[in-house]
């Protein structure tokens, strides 16, 4: 320690501090060491090292503190701590803001910027999520994360976000503002690749299913408020392939009548599915949801919100994109490929029909079993004289005709 006697502005300052069992905002440590050197205003800790038990601990190559200002300085700080204890310290409103967002273990994160000792009016700190996971928001539970976060103030901007996604990849970024007026606003850009929709379904729907298929969407949305999930606005494309839907009541409500044209129809692999959508205060519009099969195309048009209730309508066409003799075949008949259209109310886990263009049953007459179809062509079998023939008796013998006199 070194200061002239009249001016203790000019004190310097430096020494090493070793800590053990000591609690900071009711958040236990166990040891801390820290070099430590005090000039001009200006507290400054090097060889940082923080453990709150075996398994969280943050490490820092610096640490300063601006006194007057208030300020605080993390200069390549390398942190495995619980993100719920982590924000805790830093304060009530970054917890509540964060708590959403967990991480069933201790990510590691990089930290570097500033952060006022008093409020955060004018924090700048940089994170860079180098590990992990398992992640959870809401219902979506994802192995594995990485990306990049900007706190800024009251804003917090997220890029190359990474994680695996029910067997793909998801990818996007994000902006959120706590200092909203009407709190916390937020937009958001994701992109997910290959995965799988059964267990991604069993996350949604909390339950497990039969449901299969490999997607791909874009969803961007463009405003939403976190005081409401019916805040959202945006839009977006999905694609599927390789996919049995039939067990979804939407799409299985269909399953009769299409067994009703042809059996198996109803049950029929998805070969391809696609839409575009829009989203208006968390109400998703499609006027191009189509599902491709190896004989029928269906093609859904209107809308689904947030408390899963359906407006929709659903046609379908058959024939239409099977092999060449069939689509000949379609193309002769081509006045009826249109083979049914229904107005679709109800929920998505109880939706109901209501006819609203069925072909007569004269008309699919042609969309008999391809058998029938084929007999039709080539003659078929000759029917067989089936009939019975009549059991002569002596009852039921015609009597002779009586001889004239």
């Amino acid at each position: 320690v070194a200061a002239l006697w009249t001016n203790w502005q000019t004190l310097q300052a430096g020494g090493q501090l070793n800590f053990t069992n000591f609690s900071y905002q009711d958040h236990g440590i166990q040891h801390l060491s820290v070099g430590l050197g005090y000039t001009n205003e200006f507290l400054s800790f090097s060889a940082i090292d923080l453990r709150r038990n075996a398994t969280e601990n943050a490490i820092a190559d610096g640490v300063g503190i601006a006194l007057k200002p208030g300020l605080v300085y993390i200069t390549n700080g390398l942190v495995h701590w619980d993100v719920g204890d982590a924000t805790g310290i830093i304060g009530p409103k970054t917890k509540e803001a964060v708590d959403p967002y967990r991480f069933s273990n201790p990510p590691l994160v990089e930290v570097r910027g500033m952060i006022p000792l008093k409020d955060a009016e004018c924090s700048d700190l940089h994170f860079k999520l180098l590990k992990g996971g398992p992640f959870n928001y809401w219902r979506f539970n994802l192995p594995e994360v990485t990306g990049e976060l900007h706190w800024v103030t009251n804003t917090l901007v997220i890029t190359n976000l990474t994680g695996l996604f029910y067997g793909g990849v998801v990818r996007g970024d994000a902006f959120f503002d706590f200092g909203a007026t009407n709190g916390t606003a937020y937009r958001f850009h994701t992109v997910v690749t290959n995965s799988s929709l059964s267990p991604f379904l069993t996350d949604m729907l909390e339950r497990t299913n039969n449901h299969q298929g490999i997607i791909d969407c874009d969803l961007s949305i463009t405003s939403a408020q976190a005081r409401s999930m019916k805040t959202w606005n945006g839009f977006g494309t999905a694609r599927m392939r390789d996919g049995f839907l039939w067990d979804l009541p939407l799409f299985g409500i269909m399953t009769p009548v299409l067994e009703g044209l042809r059996p198996g129809l109803g049950k029929s692999r998805v070969e391809e599915g696609s839409a575009s959508y829009y989203i208006t205060n968390s109400v998703i519009y499609t006027a191009d949801l189509e599902l491709k099969t190896p004989t029928i195309r269906m093609r859904y048009v209107g809308s689904v919100d947030f408390d899963a209730n359906v407006n929709a309508t659903v046609e379908g066409a058959l024939f239409r994109d099977s092999p060449l003799i069939i689509k000949w075949f379609g193309y002769l008949t081509t006045p009826f490929t249109k083979m049914y259209e229904y107005d679709v109310t109800g929920t998505l886990s109880e939706p109901k029909l209501d006819t609203h263009n069925l072909v007569p049953k004269l008309i699919q007459v042609p969309f008999l079993p391809f058998k029938a179809i084929k007999s039709l062509f080539t003659g078929g079998d000759k029917k067989k004289d089936t009939e019975p023939k009549p059991v002569v008796t002596p009852e039921s013998r015609p009597s002779a005709p009586e001889k004239k006199q």
